[in-house]
């Protein structure tokens, strides 16, 4: 699998997470996929590995588009894509810090 689904599978299986959620994950995924056609494909998306999942990503979100083969952007999409970032990783620190009082739980059973 790709970084987010081994990252996934680690804090959920290792770790014990429940959350983030998949759906979670997969916008994660998705932003990615706009980042890697941006700065490795200079925003022309015709021969992206991943471009059917793109164009469905394209097509659902605003402030994203597509025209003539490139991606487009817009302001509401870069502040779409910080507010995920931001939900995901406040997500996980409240899961790191459930993992951690499970730990002084079992250090200390008292």
């Amino acid at each position: 699998g790709n970084v987010f689904e081994r990252s996934e599978l680690f804090l959920n299986t290792f770790a014990g997470f429940k959350r983030p959620s998949r759906a979670e994950w997969k916008q994660i995924q998705s932003i990615y996929d706009v980042r890697n056609v941006l700065v490795h494909h200079d925003g022309f998306i015709d021969n992206y590995n991943r471009l059917n999942k793109l164009l469905v990503f394209i097509e659902e979100q605003s402030g994203l588009s597509e025209s003539n083969g490139t991606i487009r952007l817009e302001k509401g999409f870069c502040v779409y894509c910080i507010d995920v970032i931001d939900n995901l990783m406040k997500t996980i620190c409240e899961e790191v810090q459930n993992l951690c009082n499970n730990v002084k739980r079992f250090e200390n059973p008292d």
